[in-house]
């Protein structure tokens, strides 16, 4: 695998147990401080609004992984400094080319959000 992980980002595992919890090999929730692995994956435990995300790298380098980190630090931030602890990411995981040629990623992510709908209701979903 491609990833950021080989040139120094925690792997996830090391990270809050509670806060970053892998969805069956597809990619990774991440939640604000102090929610528990139970409030995060029930989309109707709080008033969520949850972001999308899928990671950048051309359909052909990155993992979801890589920016764990990020929203992990963005999510303690929008907490302590704004209040707002109702802010939830979805991390993607997609096939990448060339093992997966084009439009395998476009396929994948667009599945990924038809899915991700039929729960969250689009007006509380951040792309």
């Amino acid at each position: 695998m491609r990833s950021a992980l080989a040139i120094g980002t925690p792997k996830p595992s090391k990270l809050n147990p509670n806060r970053v919890v892998e969805v069956e090999g597809k990619g990774w929730w991440i939640g604000p401080p102090g929610c528990s692995k139970d409030e995060l994956l029930d989309h109707k435990s709080r008033e969520w609004f949850t972001v999308m995300y899928f990671h950048g790298g051309g359909y052909v380098i990155g993992d979801p992984d890589q920016d764990i980190v990020y929203w992990l630090r963005l999510l303690e931030q929008l907490a302590e400094q704004k209040g707002i602890t109702n802010i939830r990411v979805i991390s993607h995981r997609y096939p990448l080319a060339p093992e997966h040629p084009y439009p395998a990623a476009v396929n994948a992510i667009t599945e990924a959000y038809r899915d991700f709908i039929k729960n969250v209701p689009a007006e509380r979903l951040i792309l």
